[in-house]
């Protein structure tokens, strides 16, 4: 992630570029002083606001298909240049726009992004692609790819190439490897294994034919198939994260940082596949350790995955807004993502739980709501501003990032344990009661929330909510 750039002409510094996201300021030798600030939708750069020595510009941003900048259009009328026009060639080399000629004669731009949307190098000829810098001259990065993304394909071999040689079709946000590749990967590896876990790791006895009408799988052997899947694209995800930075989608340096690239695509997989496998595996661990059957482990497992894909998605709407920049989520879209996914977590959880138990559809309606209210009592709590700021510092202009990670891990082991959020409002009740609004400042959470949830559960919780072991009694 980068967060300074100079630049020296004849050992003579030129000028000082920061980054902080979205935002970039440049201090010139001369003391003049540009800032820029990005805004983005899902789909890529929007408008930037340009100050220069203190005189502000809001700048509309129009792209192409492939993310590349066209044209920067001011939102005041009679600013000049009225439209700045941009060019390039399949491969990123500027162009004149009028006619396409090469090479581009103009040496100063309002903005210094450009092809795809990235950086500009314009001094060297080249592009700074984030994950590795782009030559577009020839077409190639000037180091190779740490991964051969499709071995399928022959152009992947090549792991300079840019976009597998298809500049038109293809396009590479951060230069580096395909994240969801090792999820594959290790999604496919885990249904293998745990799908002939009967055999006792006998490995001379490893197949896989499930449709096999003389080895017909039974559901405990399906169900250790899904487990192992699981599994498997969990420990995918996480070579994704620290091993090859994920395309720059994920990275583990210097404190834990996770986000998005600037174009949107790829950032919203990300998000969706990460909350989902997340939470599958979550559940799973609740559920064996509470003793659950390869069964029960493996419908715990399939909730939580479909409410982590659910909830995903809805946070990939809020996750690019003004200030936000390509490490992070937003407030709104970490708590969207929180909300979201314990809810239908702890609705569905319960729900399963009930159907196995042969309870009546009374019971299964009132389970099911209850276990939506503790998936919406466990996403309030850690949701709360104390569990968003944690590790971000004395900089709260900047979004979370550990906090985020961090929410979400609390709120759904507290939605897959149940009974565990109920016990939380009763504690949390006990020592703070409903008419003292102070810790209101320490977890941002209402003591009258809490005061409503424990009356709703004092009032029929307790002798009819099976799966809350002992968590409810009254004399707990």
């Amino acid at each position: 992630m980068r967060r300074k750039m100079e630049v020296h002409e004849f050992h003579n510094l030129v000028s000082t570029r920061y980054y902080q996201g979205a935002y970039e300021e440049e201090v010139f030798a001369n003391g003049n002083i540009k800032k820029t600030h990005y805004i983005s939708s899902p789909n890529g750069i929007v408008a930037m606001r340009k100050t220069v020595n203190g005189t502000s510009q809001m700048y509309y941003v129009l792209t192409d298909y492939l993310g590349s900048i066209d044209a920067v259009v001011p939102a005041v009328s009679g600013v000049l240049p009225v439209v700045e026009y941009y060019s390039y060639d399949a491969w990123g080399n500027r162009r004149d726009p009028g006619d396409w000629t090469l090479p581009e004669t103009r040496t100063t731009y309002i903005t210094d992004r450009g092809y795809t949307g990235h950086e500009m190098l314009d001094e060297f000829g080249l592009i700074n692609a984030n994950g590795r810098i782009y030559e577009p001259s020839t077409g190639r990065f000037l180091s190779p790819d740490n991964y051969v993304q499709s071995p399928d394909y022959s152009q992947s071999f090549n792991r300079y190439a840019y976009g597998f040689n298809n500049p038109m079709m293809f396009t590479d946000p951060d230069g580096e490897l395909a994240w969801f590749v090792p999820v594959i990967i290790g999604a496919v590896a885990g249904f293998e294994i745990g799908g002939n876990w009967r055999h006792g790791w006998n490995f001379s006895d490893w197949h896989l034919n499930p449709l096999n009408k003389e080895d017909r799988w039974t559901t405990n052997d399906w169900a250790r198939a899904t487990i192992g899947a699981m599994v498997g694209a969990g420990v995918g995800l996480g070579f994704s994260s620290v091993f090859a930075d994920a395309c720059h989608i994920t990275q583990l340096s210097p404190g834990i940082q996770f986000g998005f690239s600037e174009t949107g695509a790829v950032s919203t997989g990300w998000t969706i596949t990460y909350n989902a496998i997340s939470t599958a595996n979550i559940n799973m661990a609740s559920r064996i350790m509470q003793g659950g059957s390869p069964s029960q482990i493996a419908y715990s497992g399939i909730v939580g995955f479909g409410a982590g894909l659910i909830g995903g998605t809805f946070a990939s709407l809020h996750k690019f807004n003004l200030g936000s920049d390509r490490y992070t989520m937003s407030i709104k879209g970490i708590r969207t993502q929180n909300y979201v996914t314990n809810i239908l977590n702890g609705a569905g959880d319960r729900l399963v739980r009930s159907i196995d138990e042969n309870l009546t559809g009374e019971q299964n309606l009132l389970n099911t709501f209850l276990g939506g209210v503790e998936g919406l009592i466990s996403a309030r709590f850690f949701s709360s501003d104390a569990f968003l700021n944690f590790g971000r510092g004395w900089n709260h202009y900047r979004y979370p990032i550990t906090g985020r990670y961090l929410s979400s891990f609390l709120a759904t082991n507290s939605t897959s344990n149940p009974g565990a959020s109920f016990m939380l409002a009763r504690i949390y009740g006990a020592i703070y009661p409903w008419w003292q609004f102070a810790p209101e400042a320490v977890i941002g959470f209402s003591p009258w929330t809490f005061f409503a949830l424990s009356a709703i559960h004092n009032g029929f919780a307790d002798s009819r909510y099976p799966y809350a072991y002992n968590f409810l009694s009254p004399d707990y």
